[in-house]
């Protein structure tokens, strides 16, 4: 008689994926350094940017990393909130609490930072630099992390704070979802990563890609916890050529452009579907869902997975938080210092950067965000006598 695995305490593999596809990112975003007024310089060359040869995917589609982030919230989400909430051990209350007191701290600081940076911006040059509407309105949506819901204008203040704007709108769906006891259920997670694609594709881009990716990863959570049952060594055999073949194909494609040519070998009922399945729809519904899957498998089989990594999940939110407010700063630098942007298609800049980046960010989690967590925690979560 087999036992069934016990799932680990902690998935040390995702949170070091995290922190990786956060400097993806941040390199495709690379881009800010060349930007005049809110859109890029007609003089920006593209393919200059520091090591493009050889990290040309990161620059031209580290965008993808946006919906990998959201699916890894959602599989982590119905694997730490699913039952808690459905069983009432994590109250609505509760909730609120660890989710502000993660997240809103270093949003707060970020924000601050970005204000202080554009008035600097706008009393050199007389306008903003990057993200655009940085108003008093924005503002109060960006306080509420509202700021990508469908009521702004556009991009404003630390403008990659609309994923966690996103994120937020997530965590009230799947708490409803949880609280109604259907974080079980395959059929009603799928059907809502369906509803999110036709959201992104004819409504809003943005909410939608955070439905359709956040519940992927809990599909693709729900899965992990039902081939629990079986044999994972096999399942791991079975899905390693799988996952080795979807990141060739990926790798082929982004370094080329030449993708392989499914039509040929597929049924002729299936074109329509390969017709439609552009490079978005092949990394949310393909790429991530068996990475994610795979990578929760060998943790389960072989326990703390890149345990050592993990701090790059850690510091993976002030990273992402923290990059435009640094890129801000440097670009006011140079500017009044009378140094062409053009110093930033160098390596040596890429480098200054990064090491620059990420003590602040090792910083921010071990000395800030984690202590303002603890505090805010003892205030809001009352404690049971």
């Amino acid at each position: 008689m087999t036992t069934t695995p016990t799932i680990p305490s902690r998935f040390y593999s995702l949170d070091a994926l995290r922190g990786t596809l956060t400097f993806f990112i941040i390199l495709f975003h690379w881009q800010h350094f060349f930007y005049d007024g809110g859109s890029v310089s007609a003089e920006f060359i593209p393919s200059a940017q520091p090591l493009f040869d050889y990290l040309k995917p990161l620059y031209t589609q580290g965008v993808y990393a946006v919906d990998f982030f959201f699916s890894l919230s959602g599989f982590i989400f119905f694997w730490l909130y699913g039952e808690a909430i459905a069983s009432g051990r994590v109250s609505a209350a509760k909730y609120t609490a660890l989710r502000v007191s993660r997240l809103y701290p270093l949003h707060l600081v970020t924000l601050a930072m970005v204000i202080v940076g554009q008035f600097v911006a706008a009393a050199q040059t007389g306008g903003y630099v990057v993200y655009q509407e940085n108003d008093w309105y924005h503002l109060f949506l960006n306080l509420l992390f509202v700021n990508a819901w469908g009521f702004e204008s556009g991009f404003s203040f630390n403008g990659p704070s609309w994923t966690v704007s996103i994120e937020v709108m997530m965590y009230i769906a799947f708490f409803l979802v949880a609280y109604l006891k259907l974080a079980r259920s395959l059929i009603v997670a799928l059907a809502i990563a369906i509803a999110g694609f036709l959201i992104e594709k004819h409504v809003n881009h943005m909410i939608g890609m955070g439905f359709h990716s956040f519940f992927i990863g809990g599909v693709v959570y729900i899965l992990y916890t039902r081939l629990l049952a079986y044999n994972l060594k096999t399942v791991l055999l079975a899905l390693t050529p799988v996952c080795l073949t979807i990141w060739s194909i990926a790798v082929i494609d982004m370094y080329t452009g030449i993708a392989p040519d499914f039509k040929a070998v597929a049924p002729q009922y299936l074109h329509g579907a390969i017709t439609t399945m552009d490079s978005s729809l092949y990394a949310t519904v393909v790429l991530i869902p068996f990475t994610i899957l795979f990578l929760a498998i060998a943790e389960t089989l072989r326990g703390r997975l890149a345990r050592r990594m993990h701090v790059l999940g850690d510091m993976s939110y002030a990273l992402y938080l923290l990059h435009f407010p640094l890129q801000l700063t440097m670009i006011l630098v140079a500017d009044a210092l009378g140094i062409d942007r053009s110093v930033f298609y160098s390596v040596g800049a890429l480098l200054l950067f990064y090491l620059i980046l990420f003590p602040m960010s090792y910083c921010s989690y071990y000395y800030f965000e984690l202590p303002a967590q603890r505090y805010l925690r003892r205030k809001l979560i009352p404690r049971k006598d």
